[in-house]
C-alpha cells in the first residue's frame, strides 16, 4: 500500500480491481496485520517482460511481438479524484494518438470481447482526463 505525501492511502487499479471482486481479500492483501509475500513465478515473468519492454533496442525475444512503439512508457499518474488518491502506470502511451497501451502478460490469450470487458483502461483514461 502506498500513502500520499498527506497521510492518505493512494488507490491504484489492483487495489480497485481486487476491492471490486472480492473486499474480503483485497482487506487481507492491502491493510493485512502484517504483510507477506505475494510474488509468484507469473508475476516475476510479468517483471521480467515489463523490463524488456522498456529496453531499447528490444531484446530479441519480445522484438518480434512487433508491439506499437509509443512515446512515454511508464508514466505514472496520481490524481485526487473527490477527496481520494487515484494512481495509475500506464505502460505505454502516445501523446500524438492520444491512445494508452498496457501490455498483458498471461498464460491465456486475450480475446477482444474479454479486453473490452476489461475496465482497467477505462480507470487510466479518468487519470488521464
Amino acid at each position: 500500500m502506498q500513502l500520499h505525501e498527506d497521510g492518505n492511502i493512494i488507490i491504484r487499479w489492483s487495489m480497485f480491481e481486487n476491492w471490486w471482486k472480492d473486499k474480503q481479500s483485497a482487506m487481507k492483501r492491502y491493510f493485512p496485520e502484517e504483510p507477506e509475500d505475494i510474488s509468484n513465478d507469473w508475476m516475476k515473468f510479468g517483471s521480467k517482460v515489463a523490463a524488456a519492454l522498456e529496453e531499447r533496442p528490444l531484446p530479441d525475444w519480445v522484438a518480434h511481438l512487433h508491439l506499437p512503439e509509443y512515446d512515454i512508457q511508464e508514466y505514472r499518474i496520481i490524481e485526487n479524484i473527490g477527496g481520494y488518491w487515484v494512481r495509475g502506470t500506464l505502460d505505454r502511451y502516445s501523446t500524438e494518438l492520444h491512445k494508452i497501451l498496457d501490455d498483458k502478460c498471461a498464460k491465456v490469450a486475450w480475446t477482444p470481447k474479454k479486453a473490452q470487458a476489461h475496465v482497467q483502461l477505462d480507470f487510466y483514461s479518468v487519470l488521464v482526463e
